[in-house]
């Protein structure tokens, strides 16, 4: 019996199973039919093949980075049609945010700056309770699903991820991951997820970019490798009063990678202020920073405050950063500190370092011995 499926064949994209009695619990579909039939249609919202229908996007960061504004922001861009982060929305769509850790206070706060009457009824957020969300309480999914029956939203928000998982080791993620689709659905029918997770605490006093600063996120990788587009957003410097981020997409599997962008939060809003290499040098060696505060310190004894003001605009410089080189410098011998005051340590010896003028006063007090002595004096 020649068992060969054809194109031709195709029973509701069974690849012809049923014409011989066959059912596969799973769809599969030859190239052919693929090629052949059209593309998805309202697929993906955002551009280059991002935040897709069905699909599980990850946005990390810091703490105090941002995270819930920019997914505030993201549901006015997408009620709006405004780009998000400079990405292009492809449909005006509708998002409920599920957040654990905003009370009312703070909600009012952030929403009355945003133009709530251009974004009608598209955006809706969840009041947490003091137990939180929990996707392993049957009464928590049950209400969650029946929100999502009335509001039918496009993209669904999970801020931030460890308040709904309780581990962050591999299990509790896939554990948690399945109780999240099966509370919101499968298939490309199903609304977007967006996940907000934390990064790791700093390690080092660099700064990585790129692909990896994927490996920054906190907990299990199996939700990194879950996620079809991962998005970071950092504070572009530790200054208290600079509102600037650094956005970047480190994951994309259905499209290319965009370069890295620099932003300045305002009002609710995010506006776009220009590439990072145009604004600082995230990739100035741990050498040429130790070198340039040695240089500081060596001008003029200095307190690590002081230290902070002076770099304060230079490129590359952070409180962390600063903090961390000093630290260094003090453990490996270059700085000394004495009542809070940094200075270079001497590399010579102290016996070695007197000065000829100290020299010429102490042999000018002796009587010479003989003529020749005080002929070698007389210089």
């Amino acid at each position: 019996m020649n068992t060969t499926i054809s194109p031709e064949d195709d029973d509701e994209n069974t690849g012809g199973a049923d014409r011989f009695g066959l059912s596969f619990p799973i769809k599969f579909c030859t190239f052919a039919q693929i090629g052949d039939g059209p593309p998805p249609i309202n697929i993906e919202h955002l551009s280059e093949c991002t935040l897709s229908r069905g699909d599980l996007t990850l946005l990390i960061g810091p703490t105090g980075g941002y995270k819930s504004t920019s997914m505030m922001y993201l549901g006015y861009c997408l009620a709006t049609g405004t780009p998000w982060f400079g990405y292009e929305v492809c449909i005006q769509g509708r998002t409920l945010i599920l957040q654990t850790e905003n009370g009312k206070g703070r909600l009012y706060k952030d929403v009355w700056r945003m133009p709530i009457d251009k974004m009608g009824d598209r955006v809706a957020v969840s009041i947490p309770s003091n137990l939180g969300i929990s996707f392993s309480n049957p009464d928590d999914r049950k209400s969650i699903q029946e929100y999502i029956q009335v509001f039918r939203p496009d993209v669904i928000v999970i801020d931030p991820w460890n308040s709904i998982c309780d581990g962050d080791d591999f299990r509790s993620s896939r554990r948690t991951y399945n109780l999240v689709r099966e509370t919101v659905g499968y298939g490309e029918d199903a609304p977007a997820i967006v996940v907000v997770h934390h990064m790791r605490k700093p390690r080092y006093s660099t700064r990585s970019s790129g692909r990896s600063k994927i490996y920054e996120s906190a907990g299990s990788y199996g939700l990194v490798s879950a996620a079809r587009t991962v998005f970071a957003l950092e504070p572009l410097s530790d200054t208290e009063d600079d509102n600037r981020v650094l956005f970047s997409c480190v994951k994309n599997n259905n499209g290319p990678l965009r370069p890295a962008t620099v932003w300045r939060y305002n009002n609710g809003s995010f506006e776009f202020v220009g590439r990072p290499d145009e604004i600082l040098d995230l990739d100035v060696s741990s050498e040429d920073k130790a070198e340039r505060l040695r240089e500081l310190v060596e001008a003029g004894n200095v307190t690590r405050a002081e230290l902070l003001e002076a770099l304060k605009n230079e490129k590359g410089f952070g409180r962390t950063t600063i903090y961390k080189l000093v630290a260094e410098l003090l453990a490996s011998g270059v700085l000394v500190e004495q009542k809070g005051k940094l200075s270079v340590e001497s590399d010579t010896d102290d016996t070695s370092e007197v000065s000829n003028d100290a020299i010429t006063e102490e042999l000018e007090g002796r009587e010479p011995e003989d003529e020749d002595e005080q002929g070698e004096l007389e210089f």
